[in-house]
């Protein structure tokens, strides 16, 4: 929690750094600038090798090194010898849990879990102690993640229970299951069997809102689902006062990239064309490789008014007469950050 206590600096005529603290002392920042940004909470007499001196750069604990090859190779055995031949039987059983009850039984087992973090380890875990608490406890946690097998199936698993740790509940007014076949003109051969489009229409009304989220998750294309971002994106589409789409994406190592990028197309197509949702009333939301895919949405709906070659190359006939979204919100967008070599929209005058 925030408090009340804050303080301000100016560090140029045309910025403002708001500097607040939780109510355990760690700092939170906002800055308004449009200037690079530069930690104000940083000592003006400290050298960034000072500064280095201090962080703790194994983050988690402070006593056992990941590169320990014989400690790596134990923890394999241990792995394929305690969890893998019964970890698929969790699953299923867990998902079959009540949400509710799921839920329960998270937040209390953190609660415990911190409460012993603060007598025990207190905040030397983390990168530095000014952090808060529950980024140290949680570093703690994380760390030891690091020293098991992270499988495709461990990252889809764990990114399909989101729902399970985000602290609110859909509370939209209606949830809507989508499963859809849409008619596509010259289908093409490879995706002859995938032009059904499935995923969770969130309604904040009984009417259509104006604007419509087209929420793309993340995962690195390994990991995701609708359900799982069920509740993060009811509360933005709450906040927001707007409808939200999350569209199903079929995942690696089963599908590749072409299979991602058409789905994503389909699943946009279909809300203009079977929704009746206009290109300048959708706002596009993407996390991390969704973010990719949003980008990449936005790329094939310029180079197809342009006129440009496509890749994949069968998907023109998809994207025509799409139009571009109103907006888009991409949060760590899984994107090549060097010089763009091009522009999506022509250059303002």
């Amino acid at each position: 929690m925030v408090s009340s206590k804050y303080e301000i600096r100016k560090t140029s005529s045309d910025d403002k750094t708001t500097i607040l603290h939780t109510d355990d002392g760690a700092p939170y920042i906002i800055c308004e600038s449009n200037n690079a940004f530069a930690n104000p909470t940083t000592p003006s007499d400290m050298t960034p090798e000072d500064i280095k001196q201090q962080l703790n750069l194994n983050l988690g604990q402070n006593v056992i090194s990941r590169k320990n090859r014989t400690l790596l190779w134990t923890i394999k055995f241990l792995d394929d010898l305690l969890f893998r031949w019964w970890e698929s039987l969790f699953f299923q059983a867990w998902k079959r849990i009540p949400l509710s009850v799921r839920r329960a039984l998270t937040f209390g087992s953190w609660k415990v879990y911190l409460k012993l973090h603060k007598i025990f380890l207190g905040r030397k875990t983390g990168l530095h102690p000014s952090l808060s608490l529950e980024y140290h406890a949680l570093s703690t946690l994380m760390w030891f993640g690091r020293l098991f097998p992270i499988s495709p199936r461990r990252i889809e698993f764990s990114l399909s229970q989101l729902n399970v740790c985000t602290p609110n509940v859909v509370e939209a007014h209606y949830v809507e299951e989508i499963e859809q076949v849409i008619s596509i003109d010259n289908l093409p051969l490879v995706q002859k069997s995938h032009n059904t489009v499935r995923g969770i229409y969130l309604h904040q009304h009984d009417v259509p809102t104006e604007y419509t989220i087209f929420w793309v998750y993340g995962g690195a294309y390994l990991g995701g689902d609708a359900l799982g971002n069920s509740s993060a994106a009811d509360w933005i589409g709450r906040q927001c006062g707007m409808d939200v789409f999350i569209p199903e994406i079929r995942l690696a190592p089963e599908a590749d990239l072409d299979d991602v990028i058409w789905d994503v197309c389909l699943s946009y197509k279909w809300l203009i064309s079977n929704r009746s949702v206009k290109p300048l009333n959708i706002l596009l939301l993407g996390i991390s490789s969704g973010a990719a895919l949003c980008l990449r949405l936005m790329q094939l709906i310029a180079e197809q008014e342009r006129g440009e070659d496509m890749l994949p190359n069968y998907i023109s006939n998809l994207v025509d007469a799409m139009g571009m979204p109103k907006a888009a919100a991409l949060f760590g967008p899984y994107i090549d950050y060097t010089e763009p070599k091009k522009r999506i929209l022509p250059a303002l005058p």
